[in-house]
């Protein structure tokens, strides 16, 4: 039984050990790992390479505008959240790039990893992902009253910035997380070179290097980096969608991706993707 699959008891033991955070002597050497992403970016999929390299999942979160609320924590929540983490955990989360969350990180001696997709990629399963699998969302509900696939395109491209809670334009909901792209922080990776057969051992390897940093390994790397290739199953993620990084282009008519191209600008190149 995957418990990630029910929100009640994956809920229940969040709170539980986020209780236990209160208690967790801090030290200036973190001993666990931060997962940061852009909301559908394949968290999932890192977070199952980092469980097959010896770090534990005790369900923390922490994302700037959680999904229930939508509203902007700070960062010296964030801050105070990370500083809690548990030996060898992983804390998973959304948090947007700012120059003093960026400075924590390094004078904490906080390895930290960021898994980015293509921004194309990431507007077709948000679309997918607010219309019909998370109900509690904030935004649900405003996709729900979309008579049509155009309404629902329309309403993630534009966002909802009259509303009393932060779901601004696409383009921003970027901006966002844009700046960990190219953070000396982060060990940044993209989805896409995760899923390549051509590329993913080659990446893994490049995070375990990154992690030999902060951390002695003793066992055989090469046989590491296998396990760890062959522990991804993103599908038992319980907001999977499918793994086709180019699915946008037949999900999405011509006249829209040109719209989506159009909004996001330069985003794409600076992200390394190509239009």
């Amino acid at each position: 039984m995957n418990i990630k699959n029910y929100s009640i008891a994956k809920k229940s033991l969040k709170i539980l050990f986020d209780s236990g955070r209160l208690f967790n002597k801090l030290s200036s050497q973190r001993d666990g790992i931060f997962l940061n992403s852009i909301p559908k970016s394949g968290t999932h999929l890192l977070h199952q390479i980092l469980m097959n390299l010896n770090f534990k999942d005790k369900f923390g979160f922490f994302a700037s505008t959680p999904s229930w609320s939508m509203q902007v924590r700070s960062n010296q929540e964030a801050e105070k959240y990370l500083s809690r983490i548990y030996k060898n955990e992983i804390i998973s989360g959304h948090l947007f790039f700012s120059k003093s969350i960026e400075s924590y990180l390094l004078e904490s001696s906080t390895p930290s990893v960021f898994i980015y997709r293509d921004p194309r990629a990431i507007f077709l399963s948000e679309l997918h992902y607010l219309s019909n699998m998370n109900r509690w969302h904030r935004c649900h509900k405003y996709y729900a009253r979309c008579k049509s696939f155009d309404e629902k395109f329309d309403l993630c491209l534009k966002g909802l910035p009259e509303c009393d809670f932060y779901y601004p334009k696409f383009s921003d909901r970027i901006k966002d997380y844009l700046g960990w792209v190219n953070s000396k922080a982060v060990f940044a990776i993209r989805f896409e070179d995760l899923i390549n057969e051509e590329t993913s051992f080659s990446e893994i390897n490049n995070l375990c290097n990154y992690l030999s940093s902060f951390y002695e390994y003793t066992d055989n790397k090469e046989s590491r980096i296998k396990d760890a290739k062959r522990s991804i199953s993103p599908e038992t993620s319980h907001t999977f969608t499918g793994l086709d990084p180019d699915r946008w282009k037949t999900n999405l008519n011509s006249s829209q991706i040109y719209q989506l191209e159009s909004h996001l600008g330069a985003l794409i190149k600076e992200m390394k993707y190509t239009c």
